[in-house]
């Protein structure tokens, strides 16, 4: 009876064993890539960042989205030879007077890419080469005065 039962089950299970490679195979084919998609998430100070301008740019296109809520941001390039997998790619993020680049590789049809925003103070030239030239000259010129007035005396 215990064979019989072996057999029963081993006859029924066969062709789901047989049929699901099969089956697994149809649907692991490639499906033709027709798009690009960069996402991530842009932070400062390591929290995300909300209404960010983010601008990717990879072979000359770009695309500009805003962040959500938390942080994170998708463009999409269509059709996928405006950013083809392996093409260099540039993501700036703007938000108020923070901003952040990064470059990268396009590595797939679905790309991650995360960016950081900085604090840059812009610095502006110091009046020390102005005033040092004054006083140079200010210098050259008493020097000069009172020269004239000692050959004068002599």
């Amino acid at each position: 009876m215990l064979r019989k039962l072996s057999a029963l089950v081993v006859g029924l299970l066969s062709p789901v064993i047989i049929t699901v490679p099969a089956t697994a195979s149809a649907h692991a084919m490639p499906m033709p890539k027709t798009q690009t998609v960069i996402a991530g998430v842009v932070k400062y100070k390591g929290r995300p960042v909300r209404h960010a301008k983010v601008t990717v740019t990879c072979n000359g296109n770009s695309r500009t989205a805003y962040t959500g809520p938390f942080g994170g941001y998708s463009v999409t390039f269509r059709p996928a030879s405006q950013c083809r997998v392996g093409s260099t790619l540039t993501v700036t993020a703007v938000k108020g007077s923070e901003s952040g680049v990064g470059n990268g590789k396009v590595r797939g049809a679905s790309c991650r890419f995360d960016v950081a925003l900085v604090n840059v103070a812009v610095a502006l030239p110091e009046m020390g080469t102005l005033t040092g030239s004054a006083a140079a000259l200010t210098a050259g010129g008493a020097f000069t005065v009172i020269r004239r007035r000692n050959l004068a005396k002599e």
